[in-house]
């Protein structure tokens, strides 16, 4: 697996599509979590806003009813009708008109307190230890009915109280009545009737229902009652002991050990609130799961239609990328091709973008590459055959070099000295043509070599032909290349036309180059036959170089450059002037290779 990824990597295909990947799903599948987080938390933090808000809107309804409870109570403990009533020793008769005026008084005023302070479900009674009950309801059967609440745990716990309000949550009522309905939990208070004495006449009831109080808790909740998963589950607590609510759920969550700024616990939000007026505490536990469910399913629904967003868009791009890539893996196997030796590959694209345009430019550079090394392969191979002809020729010039050294000194010994001489200088002329191995040479050497060609042609022209050679001997160490003196001079001796025939050679330095003139008192250019004044031909085998003029001025201009060569003009009376124009160097010219500065 370590070797595969650097291979797949080295693809152009799997980086795009890697790069497709990296570089645009994963920053948008990122965007989609981090979205999906910080919207949960923004949830969780208004959930637990309106939490907290719900929770103390129910705290204040609490306190406020228990402050009218209280009310209330102050005012049937303190009225003086009601006190006169209970502490009255005689039983009320329906005879005793007096007494039973007053009672349906206390009944009139207990209903009209309930009116003002209490909301109309509200239940008000009040209870004499003599067997008498005056309340806001009517019972069909007072005198069991009284007998019933005076069983209940509330009436043995408030008679023997000093007077304070006991409060009691999630009182089930079970006395059937005409008003109150059997079975209904009630939210009560009952206070001791006492004198200034402290001696007790009788109690106050005083109860209204949870759901007018809490509407927000199930009343028929029981505390040992499983967990339900509610979307909001309020628990009353005093002293960290439940009132209500759901025990095990309680349990769970160990809600008797909250810390005031305690705001989560185990996958719930906690929000807490006091009732001051009862001291007991409001605990509202809602489960995120219920909030954030929804959350993340639509998250889960953003994931999966991103997968097949991402699955479609990778398909989609990889026909696109294959399409795109197809050009360049054609490209590719060509240049493969070419690099393996098939110049006859092309890479056939077609098209106006940049890679066909890229392709349309290596098809000709492998073209041109093509035609190059067939021109290579002809050029060596004329080269071998120059070179097996030249190995060929040089069995002749030595051997004709030899035998002109024997010819030479046969003549000598014989007397003929001036036979001896034109060998001496047939022999030069053979030694400096024979030695092949530079193609440059010094100036001093081309003009031994010309001084020696002139001898030669004066023995054909009768000594009509005189060589002045003018040349400083500081520049006789001037490299040039070897044969570019030699044609000009012949070209003057075969084209002057003139007899005796004067030909000059001057050489002098200008701006850095080395000028060399060579001039004659011939005929001037314009006289002698244009097909001969300039030599545009090469000279035939049977002249004695076979080297044109033109050859001379580009075998210049292809050693030295362009701006050196040979300028050819007619002399001031009679004759042509012609000027070869070369850099001015000095030093070794066993391996000179050509200097351009052109």
């Amino acid at each position: 697996m370590k070797w595969r990824l650097p291979l797949l990597l080295s693809s152009i295909r799997y980086k795009l599509l890697l790069s497709f990947v990296v570089f645009i799903m994963l920053p948008i599948l990122i965007t989609v979590m981090v979205y999906y987080e910080v919207s949960k938390e923004l949830l969780v933090s208004e959930i637990n806003q309106t939490n907290a808000e719900v929770l103390g809107k129910t705290t204040e309804r609490m306190n406020t009813t228990a402050e009218r409870i209280v009310k209330a109570s102050h005012l049937i403990v303190n009225d003086p009708d009601i006190l006169d009533l209970i502490r009255n020793d005689r039983d009320i008769e329906i005879n005793d008109y007096p007494t039973f005026q007053k009672y349906l008084g206390v009944n009139k005023k207990i209903t009209n307190i309930r009116d003002f302070l209490l909301e109309n479900e509200a239940y008000v009674a009040v209870f004499d230890f003599k067997g008498h009950m005056y309340s806001t309801w009517t019972s069909r059967n007072a005198a069991k009915s009284y007998q019933e609440f005076q069983k209940e745990p509330w009436f043995q716990q408030t008679q023997t109280a000093t007077g304070t309000p006991i409060w009691q949550l999630a009182y089930t009522n079970n006395i059937e009545n005409d008003y109150v309905p059997q079975n209904t939990q009630l939210f009560i208070m009952t206070r001791l009737i006492k004198s200034d004495t402290g001696k007790g006449y009788g109690i106050v009831f005083i109860g209204v229902p949870i759901q007018a109080v809490l509407p927000e808790i199930d009343t028929h909740e029981d505390v040992n009652k499983s967990a339900q998963m509610t979307p909001n589950q309020l628990f009353l607590m005093q002293n960290h002991n439940l009132m209500l609510g759901s025990m095990e759920l309680f349990n769970q969550l160990s809600l008797n050990s909250l810390n005031p700024d305690t705001t989560t616990r185990a996958g719930y939000l906690i929000n807490q609130s006091m009732v001051k007026q009862l001291g007991w505490e409001l605990v509202s536990v809602t489960p995120q799961k219920q909030f954030t469910g929804q959350l993340q399913a639509l998250r889960n629904k953003s994931i999966l239609w991103l997968t097949l967003l991402f699955l479609f868009f990778c398909i989609l791009f990889i026909l696109v990328m294959f399409k795109v890539i197809k050009p360049i893996k054609i490209l590719h196997r060509s240049m493969v091709k070419v690099g393996n030796g098939d110049f006859a590959s092309i890479a056939d694209i077609r098209g106006n973008d940049e890679i066909a345009t890229l392709s349309h430019k290596f098809n000709a550079m492998v073209l041109n590459l093509r035609k190059l090394i067939e021109r290579l392969s002809e050029e060596q191979q004329r080269k071998e055959e120059a070179r097996f002809q030249a190995l060929q020729a040089q069995v002749k010039p030595h051997f004709l070099f030899n035998t002109l050294n024997s010819i030479k000194w046969t003549a000598r010994l014989s007397g003929a000295e001036h036979v001896s001489q034109m060998i001496t200088s047939l022999g030069k002329l053979l030694s400096y043509a024979m030695n092949n191995d530079r193609e440059v040479t010094i100036l001093k050497e081309e003009l031994d070599f010309l001084q020696s060609y002139v001898n030669l042609q004066n023995v054909r022209f009768n000594n009509e032909v005189s060589l002045d050679i003018r040349v400083p001997e500081v520049l006789l160490e001037a490299k040039l290349l070897k044969f570019t003196l030699q044609p000009l001079v012949e070209n003057s001796i075969i084209h002057g036309n003139r007899s005796p025939l004067s030909i000059t050679i001057e050489a002098y330095i200008e701006h850095r180059d080395l000028l060399i003139v060579v001039k004659d008192n011939g005929l001037g250019i314009h006289q002698r036959p244009s097909s001969e004044s300039v030599a545009d031909k090469q000279l035939t085998s049977s002249k004695f170089s076979g080297i044109g003029l033109n050859n001379i001025n580009d075998r210049l201009q292809m050693h030295f450059g362009e701006a050196f060569g040979l300028t050819i003009e007619s002399g001031e009376t009679e004759g042509v002037v012609v000027t070869v124009r070369i850099p001015f160097l000095k030093g070794d010219i066993q391996h000179d290779s050509g200097t351009d500065r052109g």
